[in-house]
């Protein structure tokens, strides 16, 4: 009689370890990205080497997993003319990623961890644009709501963890407020002309800034001006309950975005949240970034 026994990733074949003493969770996690050209790591150089091949033995016979931890876990496994500290900092996420999904038990999301971090991180150089940034968006707003835990069950950890999430998402808002004084000025000038910036890199920057704050397409900006005009509210709540009649599907943190968006760009006309004020002037940037 046969007995099928499911092999499950980070843990040798049955014949290799019967007791699964030798699996990934029967030891310690050892980072397999060292810090090269350190003084630790050109001591214990062969120490390390010896130990981060043990390290990819215990994914045993599990052949897409021992591909995957020798090509991105390895220090100085990156492509020729790679930047070295844009590598390591690849290699430590990889590698730590690597444990947690196997840890948990789904080794099958490595893959999809590792497309998120690179986008992420292309996003966050200014490689991508608005494209890249919406699907991570709808990602990011998928997590948000109660469908992963109603669909995996309420006892079931999520694919994705939480945290991961949250770094990409202060990761992205922080590189969008290290390029603000640009991306203000882009903004301010879409809204009064619909303009975009005729520089490509700067205009792919800001279509992603304009996807990961779900800011509306440009008609329903117009349809927006329109109802506010019509509206005249006289407060800033006055103007983010009319803003939500004329955009009912908008998120209320970017309505309150483009209340400050407009307030910024209207200056002493009149014609942003409270009827105007301010003192004449273009105001101060920093309509689309945290805490304005």
């Amino acid at each position: 009689r046969t007995i099928f026994v499911k092999h499950k990733g980070g843990h040798l074949a049955y014949a290799q370890d019967p007791r699964a003493m030798r699996s990934l969770l029967c030891r310690p996690f050892a980072s397999l990205a060292t810090h090269a050209g350190s003084a630790a790591a050109a001591a214990d150089g062969a120490r390390d080497d010896f130990s981060r091949e043990e390290y990819i033995r215990a994914f045993g016979a599990d052949v897409d997993l021992l591909a995957f931890a020798r090509r991105y876990c390895q220090m100085g496994q990156g492509a020729q003319g790679e930047d070295a500290s844009a590598t390591g900092g690849r290699e430590a996420f990889c590698s730590g990623m690597l444990f947690e999904c196997l840890t948990k038990g789904a080794p099958e999301m490595v893959i999809p961890y590792l497309g998120i971090w690179h986008a992420c991180t292309a996003l966050a150089g200014g490689e991508e644009g608005g494209l890249e940034m919406r699907r991570l968006r709808l990602l990011l707003d998928y997590y948000a709501t109660p469908a992963p835990r109603l669909l995996g069950g309420a006892d079931a950890p999520p694919l994705v963890q939480a945290e991961f999430l949250a770094s990409v998402s202060a990761r992205l808002e922080a590189s969008f407020a290290a390029a603000g004084t640009q991306l203000d000025a882009a903004f301010q000038q879409y809204l009064a002309r619909g303009a975009l910036p005729e520089d490509s890199l700067l205009r792919a920057r800001f279509a992603a800034m304009l996807a990961f704050h779900a800011v509306p397409p440009r008609a329903d900006l117009e349809r927006l001006r329109q109802h506010i005009a019509t509206a005249a509210p006289a407060s800033h709540a006055g103007w983010l309950l009319a803003a939500r009649r004329a955009l009912p599907r908008t998120p209320t943190q970017t309505l309150m975005r483009l209340a400050t968006a407009y307030a910024t760009a209207a200056g002493g006309t009149g014609a942003g949240p409270g009827g105007g004020g301010g003192t004449g002037g273009r105001g101060t940037p920093g309509a689309l970034r945290p805490g304005s």
